[in-house]
């Protein structure tokens, strides 16, 4: 149970710095949308430096430790967000603060040591997720505009203090001490390239994960400043972050139901579809037609994605690898995708100022749809394969 507690204090501070951040950027330091993709590499940056050296540090270590480490030092940076006077303040604690949450998201699938209870342990984080992203934004947009900063803050405090004391104070061993004596531990010689070349649906999962963040990540960052465009105040950050939410348990449920019936690989493939269909709509539909409210409905079906992708993934990364190198896959599958979580923000907000809001959602929709045909009949070709094979 107290792991749960860390994970779920741990995602409520990582909504409440999409919620904070996006506000504090948009609304009084007036950011443009490259400002804004600038932003949102920030989110990701820290995991290309740091993913892959915690995947080692946390197979080899003791888990709970570390992550107590990790949320003082999370208490100890939120308070210099009340000292921030411009961008380029924010995005240093922005850095600083994220280089800490790199560490927890590595961690957590150490925190799921018996095999048997991946569906389960994937499912309840996924709810934990999704439950952070529809109470936290609303709480913060309500903080922020009725007291200030400083209770947003407090907020982040009261958070890692409780990550930190349920940290330190969990029994439970993550950690065998037989794994000191494993030589692929000690010689760090774990490739994920040959995992990846040895199980095809392990490299297909992660060409597919990878892709599929390419084209999203492109636009992700816009979608704030989309709202802002046809006329919605700061609340609908809150908003936006929410209905993420209300789509991410659904999808969540959606996933879990559909994991005991086919492989992750299909599973992730839905997601696909949905988002296409939404960043398409996004792209080409008139703003000026169309209800906010459907543009929200949107935004909900992108969560209802992301619940999907949350399961399926992590259930199929937990079944194909070894525990003992289960934090070295995250953390490699991190760094692989933190240099697409840099680049295509920061490309997006380029190609933003340079054309328009909407062309970002129309290459995103595109791009799906054609990284959807590509791994359909991939997913088709494996499983084809299998079936001759047996």
């Amino acid at each position: 149970m107290k792991k749960y507690i860390t994970i779920g204090a741990s995602e409520l501070d990582t909504y409440l710095d999409y919620t904070i951040f996006s506000i504090i950027s948009i609304y009084m330091f007036s950011a443009t949308p490259f400002e804004m993709g600038l932003l949102g590499a920030c989110f990701a940056f820290p995991f290309f430096v740091f993913g892959k050296w915690f995947g080692k540090v946390f197979d080899k270590y003791n888990v709970q430790i570390l992550r107590g480490g990790l949320f003082f030092s999370v208490i100890i940076l939120m308070p210099l967000l009340l000292l921030a006077d411009s961008m380029v303040s924010l995005y240093f604690i922005l850095l600083m603060k994220i280089s800490c949450r790199c560490g927890l998201n590595v961690s957590n699938p150490k925190l799921n040591k018996d095999e048997n209870e991946s569906k389960k342990f994937y499912e309840i984080c996924g709810y934990l997720v999704n439950i952070s992203r529809i109470g936290i934004p609303l709480l913060v947009t309500f903080f922020y505009g009725t007291f200030g900063l400083w209770s947003v803050v407090i907020i982040s405090l009261l958070l890692n203090i409780i990550g930190l004391l349920f940290s330190i104070f969990d029994n439970e061993r993550y950690f065998n001490d037989g794994d000191i004596n494993n030589k692929s531990i000690l010689k760090n010689n774990f490739s994920l390239r040959k995992e990846m070349k040895d199980k095809p649906e392990l490299y297909l999962l992660i060409i597919a994960y990878t892709l599929s963040n390419l084209s999203f990540f492109l636009s992700n960052d816009m979608l704030s400043i989309f709202f802002e465009f046809i006329g919605e105040s700061e609340e609908s950050v809150g908003y936006i972050i929410t209905m993420l939410g209300l789509g991410g348990i659904v999808g969540t449920k959606i996933s879990s139901f559909m994991m005991g019936k086919l492989s992750s690989n299909h599973v992730f493939l839905l997601s696909l579809v949905v988002n296409s269909i939404v960043f398409t709509a996004f792209g080409f539909l008139n703003e000026t037609v169309v209800s906010v409210y459907f543009y929200y409905f949107l935004i909900f079906l992108t969560g209802l994605a992301s619940g999907i992708i949350f399961v399926s993934f992590r259930f199929g990364i937990r079944r194909l690898v070894d525990f003992s190198n289960l934090a070295k896959v995250t953390g490699g599958i991190q760094k692989i995708s933190s240099v697409i979580a840099i680049c295509m923000p920061v490309l997006g907000g380029y190609l933003a100022n340079l054309y328009s809001i909407t062309f970002t959602f129309k290459v995103t929709g595109i791009a799906l749809f054609i990284i959807l045909i590509f791994c359909s009949i991939k997913t088709v070709n494996l499983h084809s394969g299998r079936r001759i094979n047996a």
